[in-house]
């Protein structure tokens, strides 16, 4: 046995280890990102599997949460993204930190889907959160929502969705194919809470070179959703950040992210809170210490949720509707 076999041999079963090591990743990150249906919280029902949005890879659907009785104005709605790299996750996602949950406080909670950056890439997953937005709006009457009181919500690609839908309220190049009468159906979301979502994508390439932040997720950041590297898009790039759009007069903030995140680097949330009040805006930052990205358990904590109640109550609920 020559030594030039030996060492393509050695690097052959290093290659079937490595992607049989990527395989099993994308294996057990799809089981932890794909719950199946939570069920409705105690004093709520649940309207499964509605389609709000038809594209060229399929129908759009969501789920409603909403209280079992009949309230006597309008609900507050909150729209929940999901997150998972956006290659991975669904809209039952909502359920690991129990934020369907809030649907005993007076909300409807409206968990939509979108298209996965195998089927589309970026600009589709934000036209489809647009899409969600305006269907919560046109249907209005229909649900018994506000349409005047919309926050949105979601964590990681979720959180990234969130601030953009929060950042980019008038922007129409972001809405997608318009169908008629949806001119009536546009506008900005009154609230955003965003977990651990990256804000600037050019910015997050610096910051994971850190020491302490893993290079290995790059491929799954931004290069999926992107279709291409980030250095090679700019302008693609430049239309993704949430940073990109802000200026005087956003919606509210509350931003959550772990101060040990090696996915998405806490700077992502810094600049983003920065941006936001340099232009004047409101911006709340909670960094949980030590905490990383993948540390469940810590986002969903009673005080975080009781934090986030708060928030919501305190921009989406009129005094009458407080509970």
């Amino acid at each position: 046995m020559t030594a030039t076999y030996i060492i393509i041999s050695i690097l052959a079963l290093a290659a079937i280890l490595y992607w049989a090591g990527r395989l099993l990743v994308d294996w057990l990150s799809k089981r932890v990102a794909e719950p199946p249906p939570p069920p409705a919280p105690a004093g709520t029902r649940v309207i499964r599997d509605v389609e709000f949005a038809s594209t060229p890879h399929g129908p759009l659907l969501l789920d409603i949460y909403m209280p079992d009785t009949s309230a006597d104005a309008p609900l507050p709605v909150l729209m929940y993204i999901f997150g998972g790299g956006w290659f991975i996750g669904n809209r039952h996602q909502v359920s690991a930190l129990h934020w369907q949950n809030i649907a005993q406080h007076g909300y409807a909670v409206v968990c939509i889907s979108y298209r996965l950056s195998h089927l589309a890439t970026f600009p589709s997953q934000i036209h489809d959160c647009k899409k969600g937005l305006r269907w919560i709006r046109r249907n209005a009457e229909k649900y018994n929502f506000d349409p005047h009181r919309i926050g949105v919500f979601g964590s990681s690609a979720g959180g990234h969705l969130s601030a953009l839908m929060g950042t980019s309220g008038d922007v129409l190049e972001l809405e997608g194919p318009l169908e008629e009468g949806d001119e009536n159906y546009l506008g900005p979301v009154q609230a955003v809470a965003d977990f651990m979502g990256p804000t600037d994508f050019a910015q997050a390439e610096a910051q994971r070179r850190t020491p302490g932040v893993s290079w290995a997720s790059r491929r799954a950041i931004a290069a999926r959703l992107l279709g291409d590297r980030v250095a090679n898009v700019p302008e693609l790039v430049k239309a993704a950040n949430p940073l990109t759009y802000i200026k005087p007069g956003m919606p509210p903030f509350f931003i959550v992210h772990g101060e040990k995140d090696r996915v998405v680097p806490l700077g992502q949330s810094v600049i983003l809170h920065e941006a936001l009040q340099a232009s004047g805006n409101e911006s709340e930052l909670m960094i949980l210490e030590g905490k990383g990205h993948t540390h469940v358990k810590a986002y969903g904590t009673d005080e975080i949720f009781s934090k986030l109640k708060a928030f919501f109550d305190r921009h989406l609920k009129p005094q009458s509707l407080t509970v």
